[in-house]
């Protein structure tokens, strides 16, 4: 293999491909940057070339294409031939701009890797505003009064016949919770018929967790019992873009094609049953896919009760606060993507709630919890108490001044 070396890169590739060509050179690989490869009559600009000798004899050979533009069809057709004519041993993509989800299958499909950024790495390599310029931020204004709210909470706290416990408000803010949506196109197809139809909706997670985020009675709520989509592991990912091609297939043809045994493989299965997007019937794995109908659309809340949407990120102060975005966008990005779907457009949405830490004392004992409201129908959401009540909201609650406390009893 004749390389020679040809000109730098320029700006956000070439910070990627520096910090790529850093971490292989960690790892024991002998690098090339900036190389054309020449081989068979054809000639290639490759971004990386890297090469690591494990054991006499034996060398790995692999090839870094980092793209500062939408991965198409005709990319990865074209990287497919690149592949078959040029001595590596694996070709890899790296999408600056995401991967359109029929692009992103043929590559699974004819062996060439796609590696999206993990938000960790964008974070390191200070690319975060780079990432997520082209990313609209939008903030709901509350509808319900936080007095209403009080309200609300004075009924459920009084003493009664059924409740001989006496409880007061400590603290209640406007809290922020920071909403994934992303409006996708989905190829679903028939076991039945084969038929493929092209399915287009949102699925909106939560930024604290991954939990899918619905809507019960017009009201948002959190759908806990799928487990967190952000905690979905790679190995599962890489699962689920062969059954999403396969639709139907025996486990072990399945252990075969993702080069796994089968002890390894059934407990990641039960990760992506227990999330809904497969089946599992003795030996035979069934793909799903995402269930578009579980998720809220937020925009016919918004319409519904009338609620006021600002760009950017919500003011706040005393009364008011946000929680940080911790989920990994790119990681729920490539889930998406795994099960062939098109990502049309993603936006982080701050919706409102309210949030109350209530003190109660039972037998002498004092005994805090935590209620959220929906700050637009003003009703309870159980599901959101239970996973917000965690050490890091309550103390953020607890520094603030908060809203008038006028329900001590």
């Amino acid at each position: 293999m004749e390389v020679r070396a040809v000109k730098q890169l320029r700006g956000m590739k070439e910070i990627v491909t520096s910090w790529i060509e850093s971490k292989l050179k960690e790892k024991g690989f002998e690098v090339k940057r900036d190389v054309l490869v020449e081989g068979e009559g054809v000639r290639h600009l490759i971004d990386i070339i890297a090469e690591l000798r494990p054991l006499p004899n034996v060398t790995i050979t692999l090839g870094v294409i980092v793209l500062d533009k939408e991965v198409k069809i005709e990319d990865v057709e074209k990287l497919m031939g690149w592949k078959e004519e040029l001595p590596l041993t694996k070709l890899v993509i790296v999408p600056l701009r995401g991967v359109d989800s029929y692009a992103h299958t043929l590559a699974v499909k004819h062996g060439i890797d796609i590696a999206m950024l993990p938000e960790d790495v964008v974070r390191e390599i200070g690319l975060g505003k780079v990432f997520t310029r082209s990313l609209l931020c939008r903030h709901i204004e509350p509808v319900v009064s936080v007095d209403k709210i009080l309200g609300k909470i004075s009924e459920k706290i009084r003493p009664s016949i059924f409740r001989r416990s006496k409880g007061y408000v400590e603290r209640i803010a406007l809290m922020f919770i920071p909403l994934i949506e992303s409006r996708v196109e989905l190829v679903k197809s028939s076991t039945v018929t084969g038929e493929v139809e092209v399915v287009e909706g949102s699925a909106v997670f939560d930024g604290i967790h991954g939990y899918i985020v619905s809507s019960r009675d017009n009201v948002i709520d959190i759908r806990k019992e799928y487990g967190s989509f952000a905690e979905v592991p790679f190995e599962a990912i890489e699962i689920i873009k062969v059954l999403s091609e396969e639709q139907t297939v025996e486990l072990g043809t399945l252990a075969g094609r993702v080069g796994m045994d089968v002890d390894k493989l059934r407990p990641l299965l039960e990760v992506l049953a227990s999330r809904g997007l497969v089946d599992i019937y003795g030996d035979l794995v069934e793909f799903k896919g995402l269930n578009l109908d579980l998720f809220v659309n937020v925009d016919n809340l918004v319409t519904r009760y009338g609620a006021v949407v600002h760009e950017g990120e919500p003011v706040v102060n005393e009364t008011r606060f946000k929680m940080e975005l911790r989920v990994p966008i790119s990681r729920l990005e490539e889930l998406l993507m795994s099960m062939r779907a098109k990502v049309i457009d993603m936006k982080i949405t701050y919706y409102p709630l309210y949030i109350a830490l209530i003190a109660e004392t039972k037998n002498e004992t004092v005994h805090e919890k935590v209620v959220v409201y929906d700050a637009l129908s003003g009703k309870e959401v159980e599901g959101l108490s239970s996973v917000l009540a965690e050490p890091g909201v309550i103390d953020r609650l607890k520094e603030l001044k908060g809203f008038a406390r006028r329900t001590k009893r």
